[in-house]
């Protein structure tokens, strides 16, 4: 759920697409007709003294080998002076634990939002918003326990996994990120392995394997 100050809006340009990902468990015997609804609230253009953003981090890096433990984690250093107003995880049913953890730029840490599950996930609301410097570094872990015969991988579906960080943000930063105000995690400052498809500007990925059995298979 994302909140901004009453003076604070994202603009929506005509033509933009709104995409829902609405995706359940249905854990009866009997089929279910699941209801999402979407509440947009809107103000006057005149009365919107600071525009809003969104960021959304996902890591699309994840896999978690049968019977087995694994963490997931991705980290951006942040571009711009920012305020959070929201904050929030998402994974799915073999999420087990969830933490982010604020890097500031004289190398003090605190710790953003954690939550111990995947169901029920409470969103942090911060009125008028957590200040965050330019030049901060934000690393988000998902830890998951797969208790399947076969390897979990990150997807759209139920049956896969995900890894997510998002919330709702002002002052918005301007570019093509889709983060909004996140950038390259510096050199040296991460082990990483590869760059997320079409969002090499936002921020770099590590997968880590934490079962001593599967250290040095490729995750």
């Amino acid at each position: 759920m994302l909140s901004f100050l009453e003076d604070t809006a994202i603009t929506v340009e005509a033509g933009t697409v709104l995409m829902l990902n609405a995706h359940y468990i249905n854990t009866t015997s009997g089929m279910l007709e699941p209801e999402v609804r979407v509440n947009l609230h809107t103000i006057p253009k005149e009365d919107v003294k600071v525009e809003g953003g969104i960021f959304f981090w996902y890591d699309p890096f994840i896999r978690v080998p049968a019977r087995s433990r694994a963490t997931a984690n991705m980290a951006c250093t942040l571009g711009a002076d920012v305020n959070i107003t929201s904050m929030q995880s998402h994974m799915h049913s073999r999420g087990v634990g969830f933490e982010a953890v604020l890097t500031t730029p004289d190398h003090g840490t605190d710790m953003l939002y954690e939550f111990d599950g995947w169901e029920g996930v409470p969103v942090t609301h911060m009125d008028p918003g957590l200040r965050l410097e330019k030049g901060s570094r934000v690393r988000f872990d998902c830890h998951y326990d797969n208790s399947d015969d076969r390897d979990i991988y990150q997807g759209l579906k139920t049956t896969d996994e995900m890894c997510l960080f998002f919330g709702s943000y002002y002052p918005r930063a301007k570019g093509p990120t889709t983060s909004g105000f996140a950038s390259r995690t510096p050199p040296g400052r991460a082990k990483v392995t590869r760059d997320a498809p079409n969002r090499s500007p936002v921020c770099r990925l590590r997968h880590r394997c934490q079962e001593k059995r599967i250290r040095g298979s490729t995750c």
